[in-house]
């Protein structure tokens, strides 16, 4: 139904009932079948860290391969990068257990998931990714500025830790609002850039010709 209302009316916002029923159905499935907390807990992060991952993912190769998107497609853009963005942004802090974690791996996976959501921002011509990736980048820097601290002062956070604590995280800050500006400035040319260069990894000079839908 919602399938059918979503191609004869063009709703977009249909597009929230069908990605949040499909998953829905295939939870309520799944607890059919067992009652076991510690498998449901598994199945429910392992599914919906990859059901927001690749519906993100095949939107971002859609933009990159056609240069145009389909009517339908083009309408839904804000509802599908939103709802898959923050799912999948949830999803990794659940994953990793940032920022409570304490083990330097989680950290550094974390990390490293910050410039795919920069390049997905491009890609897609959304801001909802770069948002959340700057949001990541700020939290990484909080990271970094209390393990100094604690490498000087030990766990002790009394006024002067705190303020050194302060002092680092604003340093990075305020990279990072350079960082900002300068992209803000050159938006278009990095990504006519970035947009290129993966088209040309993709092994496709020119995007694909839209269709009519």
């Amino acid at each position: 139904l919602t399938l059918t209302i979503l191609w004869k009316f063009r709703m977009p916002g249909m597009f929230f009932n069908l990605y949040y029923g499909f998953l829905i159905l295939v939870a309520v499935l799944f607890f059919i079948g067992t009652i076991e907390r510690d498998a449901v807990e598994i199945f429910l992060k392992t599914f919906l860290t990859l059901y927001s991952a690749g519906a993100l993912l095949a939107f971002t190769l859609t933009c990159l391969l056609r240069e145009v998107l389909p009517e339908l497609l083009e309408s839904m853009r804000d509802w599908i990068v939103a709802l898959t963005s923050l799912l999948l942004f949830a999803m990794i802090h659940i994953d990793l257990q940032v920022p409570p974690t304490g083990v330097a791996w989680a950290w550094v996976v974390y990390a490293l998931t910050i410039p795919p959501w920069m390049v997905i921002s491009v890609s897609v011509g959304h801001m909802m990714p770069l948002v959340l990736g700057s949001l990541s980048t700020f939290i990484v820097a909080w990271k970094i500025s209390r393990e100094i601290v604690r490498a000087i002062y030990g766990d002790n956070l009394s006024e002067v830790p705190m303020l050194v604590l302060l002092a680092i995280l604003a340093l990075q800050g305020i990279a990072i609002i350079v960082g900002a500006i300068f992209y803000a400035k050159h938006r278009e040319a990095i990504g006519d850039v970035v947009r290129g260069s993966l088209r040309r990894c993709m092994g496709r000079q020119k995007p694909l010709m839209p269709v009519e839908m």
